[in-house]
């Protein structure tokens, strides 16, 4: 890819997406799971240049949105148990807002409004 980038003058047109994938595939395997940072590096690959992809870019993909929809109907385990715990205690709005916070690092925006009702 190196080589032949260096040749190309519209590398990015090229490789962008390759690129955005790679990083997306790191991002989702950190650590942390990156999941909003996973979903702006895929916004960059469009759906024409998906069509083009090797085949290796192409199974990478899959496996990312495989991941992303086994994460979006799984929760953490401290969610899990914050969701417990305001099931226990409803009123609780401490708990509430740790639920929120910690759904919003994920992108779960619309989860986040109703975990504060």
């Amino acid at each position: 890819m190196y080589k032949e980038g260096s040749k190309h003058e519209a590398w990015q047109d090229k490789f962008g997406s390759q690129i955005s994938i790679g990083l997306a595939l790191c991002a989702l395997k950190s650590p942390k799971k990156d999941i909003p940072k996973v979903k702006e590096l895929l916004s960059h690959v469009s759906d024409a240049s998906k069509k083009n992809l090797p085949d290796f870019y192409s199974t990478l993909l899959t496996v990312i949105d495989q991941e992303l929809t086994e994460h979006a109907f799984k929760p953490s385990l401290e969610e899990s148990t914050l969701i417990e715990q305001v099931d226990k205690d409803p009123s609780n709005l401490e708990l509430r807002y740790k639920l929120a916070v910690l759904q919003s690092k994920e992108g779960r925006y619309s989860e986040v409004i109703e975990s504060c009702l």
